[in-house]
């Protein structure tokens, strides 16, 4: 069971709302919400790690995907 909640549109900064696109994956904005300084800082780091590298980013996506499924980790 998560122990935060997924903010609503309206709970977030119009700077953050911008951001949504109706996507699953903005659930993680949503959580983040909660902190959003902590949101920038994550961005900062896992932003280059996703979009960089040898690795193309929809090869890094679909093994992060397995990986959850491994660990029983909803995505």
């Amino acid at each position: 069971m998560p122990r935060l909640r997924t903010l609503r549109d309206e709970e977030l900064p119009e700077r953050y709302r911008a951001l949504l696109t109706g996507a699953p994956s903005e659930d993680i904005l949503r959580v983040f919400g909660h902190n959003l300084k902590l949101w920038e800082a994550w961005q900062g780091f896992y932003r280059p790690i996703m979009k960089d590298g040898a690795v193309p980013m929809r090869l890094k996506e679909l093994l992060r995907l397995r990986v959850a499924r491994l660990n029983e980790c909803a995505v």
